[in-house]
């Protein structure tokens, strides 16, 4: 499981977030066949999803019971899930379950924060690395600057930094596993030679 030699000339899977073998989701898949489990963890995430998407509305949006009941089902039936599950990219479906977890959390600490919600977030933000690292990279951006200005708005700082701060290293703690491999085999990467030396393939 940590060399692939059917790319390039081999690549280590370990350092390839996207290959989830510390994502532990995956493990249903040492249970059941590939098949099957693509079936039950796609739809176990999609429903996942969607009760992160209720949470959110009910807890973080104060939504009504019924408005927050149509949030999720909106979130559930969205197109692009229905895009991903056609195209089978089964990354993007499993990181979309994670997103509202981690939106909600953010909200959550920049009110009352405590350990659970630096916890929870911590927890979204590593599954979400753990499953496609380009949304890792977009809901990171976008959940702290949403917490920057919601500090502004609230005029609290202090305690809610230092818990937002905490939940930035559990996540360090949860994917370290992965991102220091990859963080050491990028410069090796055919991206990174690439814009290193542009060149034209086949030449």
């Amino acid at each position: 499981p940590l060399w692939n030699n059917l790319f390039f000339s081999g690549m280590p899977l370990i350092s390839d977030p996207q290959s989830q073998i510390f994502y532990l989701p995956s493990l249903i898949f040492l249970a059941l066949s590939i098949d099957l489990g693509f079936i039950i963890s796609a739809v176990f995430h999609i429903f996942l999803g969607g009760a992160g998407a209720y949470m959110l509305a009910r807890f973080g949006f104060r939504f009504t019971k019924l408005a927050s009941i149509f949030t999720a089902s909106l979130y559930i039936m969205q197109p692009k899930i229905a895009g991903y599950v056609q195209a089978g990219h089964f990354g993007l479906i499993e990181t979309t379950a994670w997103i509202p977890f981690a939106v909600l959390a953010i909200l959550k600490l920049s009110e009352k924060p405590n350990i659970l919600w630096a916890i929870i977030l911590a927890v979204s933000l590593s599954a979400i690395f753990f499953t496609h690292t380009i949304t890792f990279i977009i809901v990171f951006i976008s959940v702290t600057l949403m917490f920057l200005y919601l500090l502004i708005v609230n005029k609290k700082f202090k305690k809610q930094l230092i818990f937002f701060l905490l939940a930035i290293f559990f996540v360090f703690g949860l994917t370290a596993i992965t991102l220091l491999p990859q963080l050491s085999w990028l410069p090796n990467t055919t991206r990174s030679l690439l814009l290193k030396y542009p060149d034209t393939f086949p030449k």
